[in-house]
C-alpha cells in the first residue's frame, strides 16, 4: 500500500514536471524574444524593439571609474616614493606600474571565462535533461572538458546541490525582455524543487553577498519571468559555487524581492537619468 501511494506522488509529480516544462516551452515560443548582442554590448530584440541588458543598466553599481582612479592614485603613490635605486632605473619602475594596472583586469576576465565555461557545462546537461523530459538524468553527469581547478570544483558543486535538493530543472538560459522597463536579460535557471518552483541564477564569483547589482539583477529577472509567463515562482535563489573548495557551495536566498524590485526599478531610473544629463552636458553652451 505505502509502496503503490508512493508511486502515485511520484506519478503526480512528474506529470507537473511535464506539464511546467511544456508551459514555459510553448510560451518562449510564442514570445520571440531573441538576443542581438554586437560589439556595443548584450542587447535583446522583443516585438521589434531593442532593449540594453539588465547587467549593462546596473553597471553604475559597480563605479567601475572610481575604483580605477583609487588603484592608479595608489601606484603613482609607489612610483614617486620609489625613486631609481640600486641599479633600477625608472623605465623598469614604469614598466612595472603598467604589468600592475593590468593585473586586475586580467584576473577579472579570467573569472569571466571560468564564468562561461562553468554555465555552459550546466546549460549542455540541463538542456538534455529537459529536452528528454527526464524527470532523473544522473547519467548525463559529465566531467567538463575544461580542465582548470577552478572549472572542475564549481561544476562539481552545481551537480552536489541539485543531488541534494532532488532538483528538476523546467528551463535554462531563457531570454526575458520588458517592454515598460525597456530592458531585457538571461535567465540561469527555473527548478522544481519538491512542490515548489524556484528561480536560481548562477554565481561563480569570489564575492556574492557585497555585489548588489546581483541582487537587483536577479529580482529584475523574477520580475520579468512572472509578467511574460506568469507562473508563480516560490523561491528565489542565487547559487553560488566555490572555484577554490571541490563541490561547495552556497544557496543565497532573496526573502524581500518586492523590496529589492523598487530599489531595483530605482536603479535604473538612474541610469536613464545620467545617461539624460550626458546627453544634456553636449548641448550648446548659451552664453549669458
Amino acid at each position: 500500500m505505502k509502496c503503490s501511494l508512493k508511486n502515485k506522488k511520484f506519478g503526480r509529480l512528474q506529470n507537473k514536471i511535464q506539464r511546467l516544462r511544456e508551459k514555459i516551452a510553448l510560451r518562449t515560443k510564442e514570445l520571440g524574444v531573441e538576443p542581438a548582442h554586437d560589439s556595443t554590448g548584450h542587447w535583446y530584440r522583443f516585438n521589434n524593439n531593442l532593449y540594453p541588458s539588465v547587467t549593462a543598466k546596473l553597471s553604475l553599481l559597480k563605479d567601475p571609474g572610481l575604483a580605477n582612479w583609487k588603484m592608479n592614485k595608489a601606484l603613482e603613490s609607489i612610483a614617486e616614493k620609489w625613486r631609481p635605486n640600486q641599479g633600477y632605473g625608472q623605465e623598469l619602475i614604469d614598466a612595472i606600474i603598467v604589468e600592475a594596472k593590468a593585473k586586475p583586469q586580467m584576473e577579472f576576465e579570467g573569472a569571466g571565462d571560468i564564468g562561461t565555461v562553468v554555465h555552459k557545462w550546466r546549460e549542455e546537461w540541463f538542456r538534455r535533461w529537459i529536452e528528454c523530459d527526464l524527470t532523473d538524468d544522473r547519467e548525463f553527469i559529465h566531467s567538463p572538458r575544461d580542465p582548470r581547478p577552478e572549472v572542475i570544483a564549481s561544476c562539481k558543486a552545481i551537480e552536489n546541490c541539485i543531488n541534494k535538493l532532488q532538483a528538476q530543472p523546467l528551463a535554462c538560459e531563457l531570454f526575458l525582455a520588458d517592454e515598460k522597463l525597456k530592458l531585457g536579460g538571461t535567465l540561469d535557471d527555473i527548478w522544481r524543487v519538491g512542490d515548489e518552483t524556484w528561480l536560481v541564477d548562477l554565481k561563480t564569483s569570489n564575492q556574492v553577498w557585497s555585489k548588489n547589482s546581483y541582487f537587483f539583477q536577479v529580482v529584475l529577472y523574477w520580475h520579468m519571468f512572472w509578467k511574460l509567463y506568469k507562473i508563480k515562482i516560490d523561491k528565489i535563489y542565487i547559487l553560488h559555487t566555490s572555484k577554490k573548495i571541490f563541490g561547495s557551495y552556497e544557496l543565497i536566498p532573496l526573502l524581500h524581492p518586492q523590496r529589492y524590485l523598487r530599489m531595483a526599478k530605482n536603479a535604473l531610473k538612474l541610469y536613464d537619468d545620467l545617461k539624460e544629463l550626458d546627453q544634456i552636458k553636449r548641448l550648446p553652451i548659451v552664453k549669458i
